[in-house]
């Protein structure tokens, strides 16, 4: 059973879900069933759609109730399901759409949302599918340069699937966030986060400190 059908069990809040016997939504001949409801039931029921990563990418309020949710979980490894597994539609669907979601969460007003944003963002990097960056880094640099110290381990999950997908684009991103900003958190988070980097990126990464900061 993966971690998020046993999340799913262990997770029993009535406001988001239904009494549905839990038991029964882990197998998949039950997932098959919930997806083929019909629309009027299936919206009472789509919290689990939702944890199941088949949301449809035209759900109405598809944003606010996301973050409603997001923000009431307390079990990591639901919140992640929400922010990942249940996003998978609308990823592979609808690029365009899940990237203004994502921008809304990373919107630089809304820094406690900023976590759920870089967490929706590295499924998408790591598609295959996926090779749009300049959208991805445009969103980023405002968060980079603020660099907080509680998300440096979502920016460093980010950076690596980033370089991952494409190492020229993202050294260069990360060169011209630096020269664009005075504040020096961004190469203090950098240099906190260096030992977890791929090794590559270790070594563009002390070049560039050296030569910038």
């Amino acid at each position: 059973m993966s971690t998020v059908h046993c999340a799913v069990k262990e997770w029993h809040h009535p406001q988001f879900f239904p009494p549905i016997e839990h038991q029964q939504l882990c197998s998949d001949k039950s997932k098959q069933s919930l997806v083929r409801l019909p629309k009027k039931i299936r919206s009472k029921h789509l919290s689990w759609l939702i944890l199941f990563g088949r949301i449809p990418p035209q759900e109405e309020r598809l944003l606010a109730r996301l973050t409603a949710w997001t923000q009431a979980v307390r079990d990591p490894s639901v919140r992640a399901a929400l922010l990942t597994t249940s996003l998978t539609r609308l990823r592979k669907e609808t690029p365009d759409l899940f990237l203004i979601l994502v921008k809304e969460w990373l919107h630089p007003a809304r820094k406690r949302m900023w976590s759920n944003g870089i967490q929706a963002l590295v499924p998408l990097i790591s598609s295959t599918e996926f090779d749009n960056l300049p959208p991805i880094f445009e969103i980023m640099s405002p968060i980079l340069k603020a660099s907080p110290a509680a998300l440096q381990f979502d920016i460093q999950e980010l950076l690596a699937a980033l370089y991952k997908k494409s190492s020229d684009e993202t050294i260069y991103f990360i060169q011209q966030t630096l020269k664009s900003t005075k504040s020096e958190l961004p190469a203090i988070s950098l240099r906190r986060m260096l030992p977890d980097l791929p090794h590559d990126l270790q070594v563009h990464l002390r070049e560039i400190l050296r030569k910038t900061v």
